[in-house]
């Protein structure tokens, strides 16, 4: 299962997630470790596309699920991991409030995303 979402930040440099999830359109704030995932798929772009993904898409990212509940605010959502390299071995946990249960009905444990041109 794919979905296809804009990703866009706002003048106050908050990133946004258009979708069509709930059979209209939504603007979903994104999180903090969210935002700085998009900084990097972004590469610098402030408005974008983004597929995410349940099955494996050459060149795309993973995001791995390690638990599903905020302990600092005990919210519901998803918590993942987005491993990648900038230099050195960086770790970037990712808080994904709902927006994953909207997408595939429950917190996968692998979550591919990729920018999509």
């Amino acid at each position: 299962m794919e979905y296809k979402c804009f990703v866009c930040r706002s003048k106050e440099k908050k990133w946004f997630l258009i979708s069509d999830l709930d059979g209209e359109k939504s603007k979903t704030e994104l999180s903090v470790g969210f935002d700085s995932v998009c900084e990097i798929l972004g590469k610098g772009d402030d408005t974008f596309y983004i597929i995410f993904s349940t099955e494996k898409i050459p060149g795309s990212h993973t995001l791995y699920l390690i638990d599903t509940i905020d302990e600092t605010t005990k919210d519901f959502g998803g918590m993942y991991v987005f491993p990648m390299y900038i230099g050195m071995d960086y770790t970037l946990k990712v808080w994904t409030n709902d927006i994953f249960l909207k997408m595939f009905g429950d917190y996968p444990e692998n979550v591919y995303i990729i920018r999509h041109f």
